[in-house]
Parts: structure tokens; C-alpha cells; sequence
């Protein structure tokens, strides 16, 4: 089975778009070369006829053999606590920013239990391993920012102290998304918050550079840059 998905991944592959992705990602899996629109198809096909053979056999070797990987569980049809495991396991594999936010944001079946999934976040918030800890943050922000939990993600992200910068860049990009969902209660806890200078600038960059907030409430961030 892998090495038949191997062989496809090769027949698909892009030298230039692996080259200049190779420069972004800067992963630790060497890449084949296979757009990630190419990806998500082939996934869907093996949790539709040969999900589990693959995820049993799997190589993972390649940067897509690792996003096909997640993607698989992403969209494999099973139960919710089945496949809170198999996230769990796939988020340790996790090298590189790339891999955790096309991956996370697949995760859909997240939505369905909401409470479960803040606290698996909590519980990956709390790992020494860079990846592990952004994963939760971007599962934080992907599925924890509704009316009952945005307080709750806020506490927790305002919170968050790390010398990692894939760390603090989530955390930035997830108090930015904050922001849009509830300006004002965001704002309330960011003006008295003891984040690092970084992260806390790179929150108000990201909101500046939104399209999602309004000229006025960049106008206010703006002003409280450090």
C-alpha cells in the first residue's frame, strides 16, 4: 500500500514548487513536491476505501506522507473518541509549522465535542516540545473561540510563556483571530496582559495586517505597540 501511494506522490511531484517550499518550511521530513490541493484528494480516497491499511503502514518519511497521514484522520469516518486518539498520536510526528496548521484545520470532527477538545489543547499547550505546544494553540483557535470558550482560550493564551519561536507566533496569530471574533473583550485582557515584548507586537502586526478589523481598531492597537 505504501509504496503504491509513494510511486503516486513521485508521478505528481514539482520540482520548483518542492524548492521554494523547502525554503519556507524549513522541515526536518525532506518533500516530494505534491501541492497540497493533490494531497487532500488523495486523502480523501484512502478514508474513503483504505484508511486504516494506510495509517497501519504508512512510511512517514516525506513531508506529504506526513500530511497525508493527518489528513486521513482528519477525514476518516469513525468514532469521535477513536479519532481524538489517532490526532493525539499524529501531533507528536509534527515537525514544522506547515505540517501542524494544514493538519489541525482538517481536524473538523474537533468541532463536535468542544469541551473535550479545550481540554486536549490545555493538555498540549503544557508540552516541552515546540510543534506539540502550537498544535494546541492552533487547535485553540481553529475550534475554541466560540461565545463559551473565547474567554477561556484568552486566559490560556495570554498565559502562555515560551523562548520558541513557532511557539509565540502561534499565539500571536490566535490573539489576532481573537480580535476578530470579540474586539473588545480581547482587548480588555490584552491591554493588562504580560506577554513578551515579541509576541505582543507580532499580535498587533497580525491584527494591523487583517482584513477582518476595521481601520478604527487598528487605529487603537496602533497606539499600544511597545
Amino acid at each position: 500500500m505504501e509504496n503504491n501511494i509513494r510511486q503516486t506522490l513521485e508521478l505528481l511531484a514539482e520540482q520548483k514548487y518542492r524548492d521554494f517550499n523547502s525554503s519556507i518550511a524549513k522541515n526536518e521530513h525532506p518533500m516530494i513536491g505534491v501541492r497540497i490541493p493533490k494531497l487532500r484528494e488523495i486523502a480523501k480516497q484512502i478514508a474513503k476505501t483504505d484508511a486504516y491499511n494506510f495509517l497501519n503502514n504508512n512510511q512517514l518519511y516525506y513531508y506529504e506522507e506526513i500530511l497525508l497521514q493527518g489528513f486521513v484522520i482528519g477525514y476518516l469516518k469513525d468514532s469521535d473518541d477513536k479519532r481524538y486518539q489517532l490526532a493525539n498520536d499524529y501531533i507528536q510526528l509534527i515537525k514544522d509549522w506547515s505540517e501542524c496548521d494544514c493538519v489541525i484545520a482538517t481536524f473538523k470532527f474537533m468541532k463536535n465535542d468542544i469541551a473535550k477538545t479545550y481540554n486536549m489543547a490545555l493538555q498540549l499547550c503544557d508540552s516541552t516540545q515546540q510543534f506539540v505546544r502550537r498544535s494546541g494553540i492552533v487547535i485553540l483557535m481553529n475550534y475554541c473561540l466560540g461565545e463559551e470558550y473565547i474567554q477561556k482560550t484568552l486566559n490560556v493564551l495570554l498565559n502562555i510563556k515560551s523562548n520558541d519561536y513557532y511557539v509565540n507566533m502561534a499565539v500571536a496569530w490566535a490573539l489576532s483571530v481573537c480580535f476578530v471574533k470579540n474586539f473588545d473583550m480581547t482587548l480588555n485582557q490584552f491591554k493588562g496582559c504580560d506577554l513578551d515584548k515579541f509576541t505582543y507586537n507580532k499580535t498587533i502586526q497580525k491584527c494591523i495586517e487583517s482584513f477582518r478589523i476595521t481601520s478604527q481598531q487598528k487605529a487603537i492597537l496602533r497606539k499600544m505597540k511597545k
